[in-house]
């Protein structure tokens, strides 16, 4: 054997050593110290072992479900056991729309509340997102090979943005187990969401992505004899285009509702937007406490429609 030969294999397998090694921290930080993640995880872990059998609503989406819907007083008000599965829009719809089917048996229904925008980005395919695939890997869920790769690739600003709070003493997380309630909705004290939105709701060009998205969940559902709805999040909205928006967004819906995508769409509570900045928290998607049961409180008789013919535990 050459000396070229010799060289090649022994850079070979430091190459080989230097992945491994690099997979292995990445798994242990995505399952053990990556802040965000952790924070989910430990979340759903706890309301898997909440849910009880038997008819019952689930909540799931992103952030604006997580913090916009109280399910004790949703269940309070309508007699059906009611649980808030909801978790961020970085984990995209794969991740909360795949735990709330596993805990929903015949008759239950699931409310979807996501940015539309998020059902357009995952209109291509079923896979997760990376910030999905970090939550698969920590909850112990099977992931393809690229999905593996994606989650323990948490890149170079996330381990420095880890060791400089550990460094300063800083929260780990802007959020904390004291924030997770029973039954799955999440509460924050911060105050310091944006200013409203300016932006002009637009999604003619994407419409098609969005039903396709829908379709393909509400087919899901259907197999597990589960019924599925779907409602946009109240966004944070200036008043000088409250109004617009208001219309551009019951338009979008009724133009679901005429559509083929076999889910029930419901129209929202202040059909999407809001001017009331003393009902956000620190997002223009997350009620603070006071908001989310506002929230609730009109969702309950929008919602006696598609509970009416079921008969609570």
């Amino acid at each position: 054997m050459n000396s070229s030969t010799s060289t090649s294999k022994r850079w070979l397998c430091l190459y080989l050593l230097t992945l491994l090694c690099s997979v292995g921290i990445g798994w242990i930080y995505t399952t053990r110290f990556e802040p965000e993640t952790q924070f989910w995880a430990k979340a759903f872990e706890e309301r898997r072992g909440e849910i009880v059998e038997g008819p019952k609503v689930i909540f799931t989406g992103d952030s604006a479900c997580s913090f916009g819907v109280n399910p004790q007083l949703f269940s309070e008000e309508t007699g059906f056991p009611t649980y808030n599965l909801g978790g961020t829009r970085q984990m995209g719809t794969r991740v909360f729309m795949s735990e709330a089917l596993k805990h929903a048996t015949k008759g239950d229904v699931i409310v979807l509340i996501a940015n539309p925008i998020l059902l357009a980005s995952e209109a291509e395919g079923e896979g997760h997102t990376k910030a999905g695939a970090r939550m698969a890997l920590a909850l112990s869920e099977k992931l393809g090979r690229g999905e593996f790769v994606d989650a323990t690739r948490p890149g170079f600003n996330h381990l420095l943005s880890l060791g400089a709070k550990i460094a300063l003493r800083m929260p780990m997380f802007r959020y904390g187990e004291g924030d997770h309630q029973p039954d799955g909705q999440v509460i924050t004290e911060m105050r310091d969401h944006p200013a409203p939105t300016l932006k002009e709701f637009d999604l003619e060009d994407d419409f098609l992505k969005v039903e396709a998205v829908l379709k393909r969940w509400g087919e899901r559902c259907r197999e597990q004899g589960v019924s599925l709805c779907y409602l946009l999040p109240v966004e944070l909205t200036d008043a000088s285009i409250l109004e617009d928006n208001r219309r551009k967004k019951g338009a979008f819906l009724d133009a679901l509702k005429k559509g083929e995508s076999g889910v029930k769409i419901i129209k929202t509570p202040q059909e999407g937007c809001s001017d009331e900045e003393a009902v956000y928290a620190d997002t223009l998607f997350h009620f603070t406490e006071e908001g989310a049961e506002d929230f609730t409180r009109r969702l309950v008789p929008i919602l006696a429609e598609v509970l009416e013919d079921r008969e609570p535990s």
